[in-house]
């Protein structure tokens, strides 16, 4: 239920904060950010509210954008709900490259309103998006600026075909739970589905979740190349990649034209002060002879240009 639907400047943020006595166990005092839903209403922007943390996935909304949280009350430890205690995402790779994709097309950075858009969902509230945007952050491919959606260095090198495999790599081992079943069965072979269910609950997967988030290991496996075509006995990393190439997604793969001016002898990635994620971009001008653009080439190069400067120099959109 709404405790209080005044603006922002009838109610300041820090009264509010003191007021947590009424707060119950089991419950959250937030302030919404963005217009959402809540207990079949519409909460607007500055209303304070207390959510009840057996219905609401606090983290994911707090990662959407929808609001901040003031204050939390656990509730008593045997009523306490079972929650997972590893990280991991309910979507697969797959999730976490196409929001990648929207990000870089608005040229690396944008809100989450913006975001839901360009992914098809009517608002921020879609449970849907709320799971995608988080399976985005826990591949590390995007991170939360303020209010903003930003593309991570590996989410730029994902998108590029020369960085992508080793990109792939990365992504699917910065997974917590992910990189737990690759050590533990590193150079073995994979259990049963049912055996491998039971391995994730013993590192703190919750067991009535065991199966889904098997499911999404299996596929992000398959997606990221550590499954040989439709063997899945065991986790091997690709060929041609390494364990973590993170610190050489542009310098290990850095092409170079065999025709016409080199880029390194053009002088545009020769500098060894300039961050990978320039220099890797800049790979991909047209400079071999006969090498051109149309103006909408032009325009998505220069918009995602623009966004690996925000990255590389971590500057926030006005």
């Amino acid at each position: 239920m709404s405790r209080d639907n005044q603006a922002p400047n009838q109610q300041s943020f820090d009264q509010a904060a003191l007021e947590l006595d009424g707060l119950k166990p089991g419950f959250a005092r937030v302030r919404a950010i963005s217009n959402f839903g809540y207990d079949a209403k519409s909460i607007p922007p500055g209303a304070i509210i207390d959510v009840d943390l057996d219905t609401l996935n606090l983290e994911s909304f707090v990662e959407a954008g929808l609001f901040e949280v003031i204050a939390s009350r656990p509730r008593e430890i045997e009523k306490k709900r079972d929650r997972s205690t590893i990280e991991f995402p309910y979507g697969d790779l797959d999730d976490a490259i196409a929001v990648a994709k929207a990000v870089a097309e608005h040229g690396g950075g944008c809100s989450p309103d913006q975001l839901a858009q360009m992914l098809g969902h009517e608002n921020v509230r879609s449970g849907a998006f709320v799971q995608k945007i988080g399976t985005a952050r826990i591949f590390r491919v995007i991170v939360r600026n303020g209010t903003t959606l930003e593309l991570t260095e590996l989410g730029w090198a994902i998108l590029q075909p020369d960085f992508s495999p080793q990109a792939k790599v990365d992504a699917f081992l910065s997974v917590p739970l992910y990189r737990r079943i690759f050590d533990n069965y590193r150079g073995n072979l994979l259990p049963s589905d049912a055996a491998l269910e039971g391995f994730l609950v013993s590192v703190g997967v919750v067991a009535t979740q065991a199966g889904r988030v098997r499911q999404a290991f299996q596929r992000s496996a398959q997606q990221a190349g550590f499954f040989a075509g439709a063997n899945r006995s065991r986790l091997i990393i690709p060929i041609g990649c390494t364990e973590d190439g993170s610190s050489q997604y542009f310098e290990a793969r850095r092409p170079v034209a065999q025709d016409g001016p080199s880029r390194q002898a053009s002088g545009l990635i020769d500098m060894p002060n300039l961050p990978p994620a320039i220099a890797g971009i800049l790979t991909t001008l047209p400079l071999a002879e006969g090498e051109t653009w149309t103006n909408t080439e032009l325009e998505e190069w220069l918009a995602m240009f623009g966004g690996v400067l925000r990255v590389a120099f971590k500057a926030k959109l006005k």
